[in-house]
């Protein structure tokens, strides 16, 4: 099924130069505007279809994905109420909060049995903000830069961050949120999708990741993903990556949550020394 859908994909964006040798016959000798109206109904057909199929976040293949989606966060929930529990008196930071409630947004917020010990950092101080506020009443919550927080060392007693760190840009400042996150608390729980995984989660493009920038970042604007076609938007981090985030003085264990055997997740459980 993935390399069906990504022949899929390389086709699609290639429709328009298919289009114009089809609507040769589309029309009358001279009549250039029945050409024109040929190749842009062709043309629209192939926007639909794609768009059928990826846009966010009511296309087919985000729709067909959803259940995964929530279970990936309802067992990185569990993770964390494993490894580092859930008390009345903890105070908790989650760094990455938003508007969006689809496929599961907020998830840590909906579920977590403490919410007045609860502070979530989101990083828009627009819609974000003010969507999150609507969401999530009974939750403190301030704007922030992850690679830079604006808290005191030691403001709390664990930070939890999910599908964040891959979102902050190059690998230095991927760097500066994990040291961050060491900082303002003596723990820390970073989970992000794996980079080897065959397809990315962002987008649900598969194995595209895995091509050079240039061609990576084309397939993703083909198919109205151009949002992510940017390193500073996405930049995927396999474990080894992820790891070399760590820095000295700091207890580390790497937890990989894994479907049909293959690692699709991975999470940082950090202690400070």
């Amino acid at each position: 099924m993935i390399v069906a859908v990504l022949v899929t994909a390389l086709r699609l964006p290639r429709v328009g130069l298919s289009v114009r040798l089809v609507a040769s016959s589309c029309a009358a000798p001279g009549l250039q505007p029945g050409l024109r109206f040929c190749n842009s109904g062709a043309v629209s057909a192939a926007t639909r279809i794609r768009d059928a199929i990826w846009r966010w976040p009511d296309g087919w293949l985000w729709r067909a994905t959803e259940p995964l989606t929530l279970k990936s966060r309802a067992a990185k929930f569990d993770l964390f109420a494993h490894e580092i529990g859930t008390h009345p008196g903890q105070r908790v930071l989650d760094v990455g909060g938003g508007a969006h409630a689809a496929r599961g947004g907020n998830y840590f917020e909906q579920h977590y049995p403490y919410p007045e010990q609860l502070v979530t950092c989101v990083f828009d101080v627009g819609s974000e903000l003010a969507g999150f506020r609507w969401q999530h009443p009974g939750i403190r919550v301030v704007a922030g830069d992850g690679r830079q927080l604006p808290f005191a060392d030691d403001a709390f007693d664990v930070v939890v961050s999910n599908a964040v760190i891959e979102h902050v840009g190059s690998r230095e400042q991927q760097r500066a949120f994990v040291h961050e996150c060491v900082r303002v608390a003596p723990r820390a729980f970073l989970a992000t999708p794996n980079s080897w995984f065959p397809v990315d989660m962002h987008t649900l493009v598969p194995v595209a990741h895995y091509l050079p920038l240039r061609a990576r970042f084309a397939i993703y604007r083909r198919l109205g993903r151009g949002n992510w076609a940017s390193l500073e938007r996405l930049n995927l981090l396999s474990a080894r990556e992820l790891l070399k985030l760590v820095p000295r003085g700091v207890q580390t264990r790497l937890v990989r949550l894994r479907l049909l055997g293959l690692t699709h997740s991975l999470v940082l459980i950090l202690r400070r020394l």
